[in-house]
């Protein structure tokens, strides 16, 4: 009998510590299992946030194209209204076609680039700039291009000046048009990457949103000088070369968080990427919350299953003693 007892405290000891290591390998696993699965839906949530950034950029620059066709079709047709003239139109035709147009100057000058009529009606700019007279005599000697749209948004008093010049279909006469570029400017900071992005980057668990090239960063809500060169990190550009968006745990601040890449090319940048740093604050919180709910109930049942084997040993105990009870009667 006491070696029986021996036997069922060793078993019983073995039990109990068998159910600790099952326990605590499957709390581990499903631990483990939950965290790939939050991380898995925070990389998903990212991506589709990514592509949603990237998809709104492709629109802006639809948008922007849009504007500046809009704004080249007005002035173009202006133009040709003004050279349908058989005459140069003196100060006095061009102040008046300026003024029921709502433009500020007309200007129009001769194949050396020189200056032989203009009317200014309005604008707070009393002559043109520099620049402008370079572009005209350059409009003249390319092979390309009638005309050119410049914006000038450089002179913050005065606001931002439209200017286009063409080069008429003689090819005698350079047309200039300055005007107000107000509302052109409105309509593009509502739609323009920069602003779409500023928008995005105020979502909750949104670090930071970058719109980078080979050679610079075209859009970054955070410091610059605070941005990866492409040609210095070997993941962004190997992330340049895919069609899908790709994503790595980043040091930011002092902090890991979940970054993802998509390469973005356009007309003007045809190698570049859009970076979108995420916080993992809501992944750390939902890990910890499940692990708190696992850690609790394996307590729970180790606890459970350590005293049912406490039972079920009393009770085997109870029937030991009964049998030596009855033995020890049946002999006296």
């Amino acid at each position: 009998m006491i070696l029986s007892s021996k036997y069922g405290n060793k078993l019983l000891f073995f039990l109990i510590v068998l159910f600790a290591v099952i326990i605590f390998f499957t709390s581990y696993y499903f631990i483990q299992e939950n965290r790939n699965d939050s991380l898995k839906l925070l990389i998903n949530q990212g991506a589709s946030f990514t592509e949603s950034l990237a998809q709104a950029a492709e629109n802006a620059i639809i948008s922007e194209s849009f504007y500046e066709y809009l704004t080249y079709k007005r002035y173009h047709e202006l133009i040709i209204e003004i050279s349908m003239s058989e005459q140069i139109p003196n100060q006095q035709s061009l102040v008046r076609f300026a003024s029921d147009h709502n433009l500020f100057s007309i200007h129009i000058f001769d194949v050396n680039g020189d200056l032989i009529s203009e009317g200014i009606a309005g604008g707070i700019r009393s002559a043109l700039p520099v620049n402008i007279y370079d572009q005209v005599i350059s409009l003249y000697e390319s092979q390309e291009n009638n005309f050119k749209l410049i914006l000038d948004d450089s002179y913050s008093p005065g606001g931002a000046y439209h200017y286009f010049l063409e080069l008429t279909n003689d090819q005698k006469h350079v047309i200039v048009i300055a005007a107000d570029a107000y509302y052109y400017v409105d309509a593009l900071s509502e739609t323009q990457i920069g602003f779409l992005a500023q928008k995005m980057v105020l979502e909750k668990g949104v670090e930071y949103i970058i719109y980078q090239t080979s050679d610079e960063v075209i859009f970054s809500s955070i410091k610059p000088e605070n941005t990866l060169h492409l040609a210095n990190d070997s993941f962004l550009n190997t992330a340049i070369n895919t069609d899908t968006v790709v994503n790595r745990l980043f040091e930011f601040q002092g902090e890991t968080i979940l970054e993802l890449v998509r390469p973005f090319a356009t007309e003007d940048y045809p190698i570049g990427v859009f970076r979108v740093g995420l916080s993992l604050e809501s992944y750390y919180a939902i890990a910890y919350g499940y692990d708190i709910q696992i850690i609790t109930f394996a307590i729970i049942l180790f606890g459970l299953l350590v005293i049912a084997s406490l039972y079920l040993r009393g009770r085997e105990k109870r029937k030991e003693i009964s049998q030596q009870y009855q033995q020890i009667k049946s002999v006296t």
